[in-house]
């Protein structure tokens, strides 16, 4: 049987392929994207799917999305309860929420062929322990998972026997040690949801001295439970802003939760095994990927062994989704996995492929290994690729930095280049044999999940991977603590010297017999996955090989044009002033198109937005349009770009700071058959109340597809489909007929990476009558792309069925009323009331419910149904004769 396993809801979107019960593929979606963590994990993000990972891994395997036996989505919103009622304050957990419920559709959108009835959704925490009970090399084994949240617990504690899940305890949410440690890493000043590894880090130089405090809120309940809720961590320790640097207050805060976390991560570890009585207890969830706790409970647990799932994280749920449904429907329990080693792997003819196309000298020596060895004796750092790349946040060999860890100097170095704070460690690597000559702790340790202190012969040997410990810090000459250090290793990473597919074996090849150069290390310094700027790791040499053709670097580039359409609103200077901020080389070309409708429209006021562009106003050409809409203004600009890329922006966005290297990083990975990348949309809301209506309508830009907001079309893909429809006089569906009529023609539209920001914009009070134009484009999209347009856009249907029902409804209680019918008129009258009432509460409850929101939501209910089933049948009655899109190309 062929399962793939999808983790898309929350952050870390991966997908992984299990054939016949053996994991063959397993890649997170930042391998692909490059977005760190894949996407934030927030619910406007939530619709989006691993497609490159998922499509990545069908390719490995040879399968076709229509060969698929079943999808398994690691979330099951039927399990869900609201978030209020669990206590959590996230109130736009329902749009998450119907995203979960729409991921059938979505992922038949994102993999052309697949049946979305294959998909069967898998209780979150179930696919976490399926990603560590089943995968791990024990099948008989208790199972702990702990993270941020489920449907509606963050924990479960089970046993896993003859391949089958017992489930003995969970903790119900709002309780969580994970979301816990998300509010401490925001509180530090570091981002929520990412950087939770740092807080761990900083704790190794403070004291635990608000263990006391701290326990009030986070203990053990003695049922297989705790509880995790409520602290003030303002009363423990100031909050951090970004970029401030911390102090020891913040360091005591990070050692006492790291403390008593440990403790009750001890005290679920005896109660399970009490419970269970197994030998072998297997972890996952975000929690269990911290390695000191992980240490302590291998060292003070019950447990013969313990085994921590490498992609603990919601990455893992995609293959444990994909384990769980191969063991219901194969009836037997799937094979452990292999390794790690379940990406993406090149072999040398197409990495020296990517070099001579590059025209990048290169060399192949004789004796890789030796030449490594060499060159960090020098002193040098060597990034390393090799083999299929890690499933999981470890780099474990496959794509790593490299340097000699007998220089102390090494770790700031390591840290400088990488982009990372002064505190974080680093990790040494060594062979499996000689692993307890050196250091004390669980060994092997091949996925760098535990921590091991040095022995006393080799602390000054190899003194860049000595870490602190939590000894008495004294200040150093900057103000802040310094811990003393201490014979702590940190996470250590054992290579074997039967490895699978002779993975590792340059790295100790000429120390399996002893004979090494003069100065060459014997222990080989790990990297994380983000070696420069916070970027993961691609996984493809092709990115190496496009950082040495980068512009400035004297390599070839892709040229872009920018075209932005405007009604030279405000906002324009804005959006101009961000894009001439932007880090990256420029767009070859600037095109304004002034779409205002009068020929002697103020000049001053586009001269103004003008100056903000600075030398990029040599290369700006502005033209007119005539006030013939959007459409029409892209096709003018479009038509004067001599570019290879045409990238659209809105006048009223706000590229983000590094847009112009991350649109050339997307046009660069676009496939030959991609005709267009979408960038990113982000629409700040206001924090301190709901939104109002049109607020919330404009957020909805955060997930709409397609959007000319920010999207880059060949050039050439735009001729050849013939542009926009200029039917389209509004802003509103025209850009949904191109990318329609783009895929029609059979080219492939992605999403990027780059983000633009979209604020939004004032409006006037009555807005929202004004956009119902929009149901006569609805009317055109059917005749256009057929009835089913709207599902082929991933667009929502909206509400003119129910408006034209309570047009109907209205319409009749008057006609009957007229005719002297006053029962039957009640009757029709009623059914208009209960329709409009469900429709203004459908407005008012999500929003601000101030008076002045309140009182236009009632007005204008009343008033947008008959409005908008009007324009729907002015739009049927004008586009009657426009013959379908296929009918025109044929």
């Amino acid at each position: 049987m062929r399962i793939l396993g999808i983790n898309a809801l929350f952050h870390d979107p991966a997908a992984a392929l299990v054939v016949d019960g053996r994991t063959v593929a397993a890649a997170e979606e930042e391998r692909f994207s490059r977005r760190k963590h894949g996407k934030r994990p927030v619910p406007f993000s939530a619709w989006e799917v691993p497609e490159l990972s998922a499509r990545w891994c069908l390719e490995h395997a040879g399968v076709r999305p229509g060969e698929l036996d079943a999808v398994a989505y690691s979330f099951d919103p039927k399990l869900a309860r609201p978030a209020r009622d669990m206590g959590l304050d996230d109130p736009w957990d329902p749009l998450r929420l119907e995203y979960a419920r729409r991921a059938p559709e979505f992922l038949a959108d994102a993999l052309p062929g697949l049946d979305p009835d294959r998909v069967v959704f898998v209780p979150h925490h179930v696919a976490h322990a399926a990603s560590a009970g089943p995968a791990s090399p024990y099948p008989d084994n208790d199972v702990l998972v702990l993270d941020g949240r489920g449907e509606s617990a963050s924990h479960l504690a089970g046993r896993y026997r003859d391949g089958k899940l017992d489930v003995l305890a969970t903790q119900a949410l709002p309780h969580s040690l994970g979301l816990v440690y998300e509010e401490l890493t925001e509180h530090l000043g570091f981002l929520r949801s990412s950087d939770e590894y740092k807080v761990m880090a900083l704790a190794s130089y403070g004291t635990p001295r608000h263990l006391d405090r701290l326990r009030e809120h986070i203990h053990a309940t003695g049922d297989g439970g705790f509880g995790a809720h409520g602290v003030d961590w303002a009363a423990l320790a100031p909050p951090r802003a970004k970029g401030e640097d911390w102090t020891k207050d913040h360091a005591d805060l990070a050692a006492s939760t790291q403390a008593v976390l440990e403790e009750l991560l001890l005290e679920l570890v005896h109660w399970l095994h009490g419970e269970a009585g197994g030998e072998a207890l297997t972890m996952a969830g975000g929690v269990a990927l911290n390695c000191v706790a992980n240490s302590k409970i291998a060292a003070r647990g019950p447990y013969r062994h313990v085994w921590v799932q490498p992609a603990a994280g919601d990455a893992g749920t995609a293959l444990g989704g994909a384990l769980h449904v191969a063991a219901a429907q194969e009836g037997a329990a799937p094979e452990p996995m292999p390794g790690a080693d379940l990406g993406r792997g090149w072999r040398d003819d197409e990495i020296r492929a990517w070099l001579e196309t590059a025209a990048i000298p290169y060399e192949e020596p004789d004796d890789i290994a030796e030449t490594v060895a060499e060159e960090l004796a020098r002193d040098g750092i060597v990034a390393w690729f090799q083999g299929r790349s890690e499933f999981g946040p470890r780099a474990l060999g496959h794509r790593s930095l490299l340097a000699h860890p007998g220089r102390s100097e090494n770790l700031e170095r390591l840290n400088h280049v990488k982009g990372r704070e002064e505190f974080r460690p680093v990790a040494p690597m060594v062979l499996a044999g000689r692993a307890a000559d050196i250091f004390t702790g669980p060994v092997p340790s091949p996925y760098m999940l535990f921590v091991h202190d040095v022995a006393p012969a080799w602390r000054d040997r190899v003194p860049a991977v000595v870490h602190v410990g939590r000894h008495r810090p004294h200040p150093d000459r900057r103000g802040a603590p310094r811990a003393a250090r201490r014979a702590d290793a940190g996470r250590l990473r054992t290579a074997h010297r039967a490895a699978r597919r002779r993975q590792h074996q340059p790295q100790h090849r000429r120390a399996a017999h002893g004979r090494r150069p003069a100065r060459r290390p014997g222990v080989l310094r790990v990297g994380t996955r983000r070696p420069v700027g916070h970027r993961p790791l691609r996984g493809a040499p092709g990115t190496g090989v496009r950082m040495s053709t980068a512009p400035g670097t004297g390599g070839p580039r892709t040229g872009y044009a920018v075209v932005v359409p405007t009604l030279v609103r405000d906002t324009l200077a804005d959006c101009l002033a961000a894009l001439v901020a932007a880090h990256g080389p420029d767009p070859d070309e600037i095109v304004l198109v002034d779409d205002r409708p009068a020929p002697d429209a103020d000049p001053d006021a586009l001269e103004h937005a003008l100056t903000v562009l600075g030398d990029l106003r040599e290369r700006t050409v502005v033209l007119r349009s005539g006030g013939r809409g959007p459409a029409a203004a892209r096709n003018t600009g479009a038509r004067a770009v001599t570019s290879p890329w045409t990238a659209f922006l809105d006048d009223d966005v706000q590229v983000g700071p590094h847009w112009c290297d991350q649109l050339l990083q997307d046009l660069a990975e676009a496939a030959p058959d991609t005709g267009a990348v979408q960038g990113v949309i982000a629409v700040p809301l206001p924090g301190e109340r709901r939104p109002t209506d049109w607020e919330r309508g404009t957020a909805g830009l955060a997930q709409a597809r397609w959007i000319t907001a920010d999207m880059a079309y060949r050039t050439d893909v735009l001729k050849q489909v013939g542009g926009f429809d200029e039917r389209f006089t509004r802003a509103f569906r025209e850009d949904a007929d191109l990318a329609l009529r783009v895929l029609d023609a059979g080219w492939r539209i992605r999403r990027g990476r780059r983000t633009t920001r979209h604020p939004v914009r004032p409006a006037a009070r009555w807005v929202s009558l004004k956009q119902q134009r929009g149901n006569a484009d609805d009317a055109l999209m059917r005749r256009l792309h057929g009835p089913d347009w709207w599902a082929k856009a991933v667009a929502p249907r909206g509400r003119i069925r129910r408006h034209a029902a309570i047009t109907a409804a209205g319409t009749a209680a008057l006609a009957l009323a007229v005719a002297g019918r006053p029962r039957a008129a009640a009757v029709a009258g009623a059914g208009w009331a209960a329709g409009t009432a469900e429709f203004a509460w459908a407005r008012i409850g999500p929003g601000p419910r101030t008076r002045h929101e309140i009182t236009t939501m009632l007005i204008t209910s009343v008033l947008i149904p008959p409005a908008a089933t009007w324009h729907r049948l002015s739009g049927l009655w004008r586009h009657r004769d426009a013959p379908a899109w296929r009918e025109v190309t044929a």
